[in-house]
């Protein structure tokens, strides 16, 4: 039997053999009917993935470039502790930003996504937040 993580086997619909606790690191054994999920799921992504460079689907937009980076960031996010998941798709998302828009694109729409965030997140009024994010929404339009 393969160990995981008990937050591995509950995302995946396992049983795990380990006694529950609010660790979720602790290893646990996975049963085949869980991996067998996890590799059908794969062999399906696997497929669609393959039609999609087959058939230059979507190639203008960039997601050939990213075929390779979706089919693993798929088969390590399945299997990563909870505590993990987040950063990890943070992560990935950055470097498919990059991949697809490049260094310098890459970095405007970042910066740019995070000063939006950062004025949602200011300790103001929310009318006044609101009115501000209004106020640089119609300033990035008129930029365009």
């Amino acid at each position: 039997m393969l160990k995981f993580t008990k937050a591995v086997v509950d995302k995946m619909g396992g049983i795990s053999a380990a006694p529950a606790t609010p660790t979720a690191a602790l290893p646990v054994q996975i049963n085949l009917v869980t991996l067998g999920r996890f590799v059908a799921v794969t062999l399906q992504l696997a497929l669609v993935l393959f039609a999609i460079y087959q058939f230059k689907i979507e190639e203008q937009s960039g997601l050939i470039r990213i075929i390779g980076l979706i089919f693993i960031g798929f088969s390590v996010h399945a299997w990563l502790p909870a505590t993990v998941r987040q950063p990890f798709f943070v992560g990935l998302t950055l470097v498919a930003i990059y991949l697809i828009f490049g260094p310098i694109n890459a970095l405007w729409l970042i910066g740019l996504s995070l000063s939006l965030i950062l004025l949602a997140h200011l300790p103001i009024d929310y009318r006044a937040r609101i009115a501000l994010i209004v106020v640089a929404g119609a300033g990035l339009t008129a930029m365009q």
